[in-house]
């Protein structure tokens, strides 16, 4: 079964899918897609494609979500814009900005002092709703450019090359500015609201082993090291962060 299922996942990356994660009962793919009609016709003709070799055509495949944008370190640390279902069947793929649905299912936040967790899920979120926003703006404005006739139902892939450079740059420079001066104003908080505790933050060895998730360290240096962590997972800006 092993050996089948490493064959079926070899199948999928020399069909271009860059398989994220997979186990017996899911597997995640980045389609390389910049728009979900694109992301969806692609899955589509993927899973057309590997009912028609022999040895997989008894694996049943069905499409669960779709995702704007994904950071994923592992299956109980991740987090993503998720597509809304009726976007991902729709002519008109793009959800409004009060309707986004931003998953956030970080396990190594709960390692992090209560008084510093929101402020993580909160970067992590904003890191990813920034470039996605810009991306959607960008697109619209490309869009009101061309005549009605000539427009098409997907980005073709020149312009989604143009597109994610364009993103991509800009997400540098808010991960200099914006990014760079919320963490040192977060930061700062942080050590005004540990400041003086000292001892009284420490906890003993009876209570430690009674809850493993309990802080233990400099509060401040933790949550910059979880958030470079979970930043760095882009691997377009991974240098911009570490």
């Amino acid at each position: 079964m092993k050996k089948v299922f490493a064959l079926f996942l070899a199948e999928f990356r020399k069909l271009g899918a860059n398989v994220i994660f997979a186990n017996f009962s899911k597997i995640i793919i980045d389609t390389g897609k910049v728009d979900l009609p694109s992301a969806r016709a692609y899955c589509d003709s993927l899973l057309k494609t590997l009912q028609t070799r022999d040895l997989f055509e008894w694996i049943e495949l069905e499409p669960l979500h779709y995702w704007h944008s994904l950071l994923f370190m592992d299956q109980y640390n991740y987090g993503g814009i998720q597509a809304k279902t009726q976007n991902v069947t729709s002519a008109d793929s793009s959800d409004g900005d009060d309707d986004i649905d931003i998953v956030s299912s970080w396990n190594i936040a709960e390692y992090l002092p209560k008084a510093t967790q929101d402020h993580f899920v909160l970067i992590v979120s904003e890191f990813l709703y920034v470039p996605w926003k810009y991306m959607k703006e960008q697109v619209a404005c490309r869009a009101a450019m061309r005549d009605d006739t000539s427009c098409t139902p997907s980005i073709t892939i020149m312009a989604a090359e143009n597109l994610e450079g364009q993103v991509v740059d800009y997400l540098r420079g808010q991960i200099g500015t914006y990014f760079a001066e919320k963490l040192l104003t977060i930061v700062s908080d942080i050590l005004l609201h540990f400041k003086g505790k000292g001892k009284s933050e420490s906890v003993g060895p009876s209570n430690s082993e009674l809850d493993p998730h309990l802080h233990k360290g400099n509060a401040a240096l933790e949550f910059i090291k979880h958030i470079c962590a979970v930043l760095a997972l882009d691997q377009n800006v991974q240098h911009d962060i570490l």
